[in-house]
């Protein structure tokens, strides 16, 4: 890979540091995410303040997410034919049920929430767009994981332990794979206060003409609100409401040649790990 290759990858892990959670981080938090020397880290910086896509935190130290950043994301939110058909489905089920309703994506192991319509539910508890959750915890990311086959989930999950948020996500890939296996047949899948607790949801797959995931679509809503064949009512009309998405989508042919890369997208792994080890302050890497 060349210089100028590498330097690229480092800005984009430097971007990709920041998430919910942690929205200001310090040269040297970066640095010990990325395993990257205080010396190239400053540089990116650097760059990245000044285009705007960067700004410094009320301290003064710290970075934050700039308004380039901002600008640049808004774009693939309001003129990508997937966000668009899928948010009108997203409100018709939003009215109907009164959950709110999600739209996701896989990158990596990680779902990224892309779409939102908040319910009118009088307790409600909200993801943002642009989060980033463990895909095994919401029920947007296993609706897509339920749709690819083993050899695609070992090389985005690995075989072993899983990421989780609470004590009762998934554990293993073993409890991962028993779960999708018992719900294949009904093409949805439940989220039982798996990323936050409380929360409960469904989601399914919006596929393309052959059947490959392109994004979830998911309810999610506190677990109090469903009684005892609450998940298989819902988890029906979370299954409509994809097949919607996904026909709408299939109509606009054009939309699935941008989507080829799918893939390499959905194996990619963040290299970003929060571990303290030291900063490499004197030598680049």
């Amino acid at each position: 890979m060349s210089e100028t290759l590498k330097t690229v990858e480092k800005t984009l892990q430097v971007l990709r540091a920041f998430r919910r959670g942690e929205t200001e981080l310090s040269t040297a938090e970066i640095c010990r995410k990325l395993k990257v020397s205080r010396t190239a880290v400053t540089r990116i910086l650097t760059t990245l303040e000044q285009a705007g896509f960067l700004e410094r935190a009320a301290d003064g130290v710290k970075y934050r997410i700039g308004v380039t950043a901002c600008e640049v994301g808004a774009l693939y939110l309001t003129d990508n034919p997937l966000t668009k058909i899928a948010d009108q489905t997203m409100l018709g089920l939003t009215q109907q049920t009164g959950f709110t309703s999600y739209l996701g994506k896989l990158y990596g192991d990680e779902i990224i929430i892309l779409g939102v319509r908040e319910g009118s539910q009088p307790i409600r508890f909200l993801w943002t767009p642009g989060d980033r959750l463990p895909a095994a915890t919401t029920a947007t990311g296993k609706a897509m994981l339920m749709s690819m086959d083993r050899s695609e989930l070992d090389r985005i999950l690995g075989v072993d332990r899983l990421t989780g948020l609470t004590a009762q996500s998934l554990q293993t890939r073993d409890d991962l794979d028993r779960q999708l296996h018992q719900h294949r047949a009904r093409r949805w899948v439940p989220m039982m206060e798996e990323s936050y607790p409380g929360v409960c949801g469904v989601g399914a797959a919006i596929v393309d003409v052959t059947g490959a995931p392109i994004a979830g679509i998911s309810l999610s809503f506190l677990g109090t609100a469903s009684d005892g064949d609450g998940f298989d009512r819902y988890g029906d009309l979370i299954v409509a409401a994809a097949d919607t998405i996904s026909q709408k989508l299939r109509a606009q042919g054009s939309y699935f040649s941008s989507t080829k890369n799918e893939q390499d997208n959905r194996s990619f792994r963040a290299p970003i790990n929060s571990s303290a080890i030291p900063a490499m302050d004197d030598q680049e890497t």
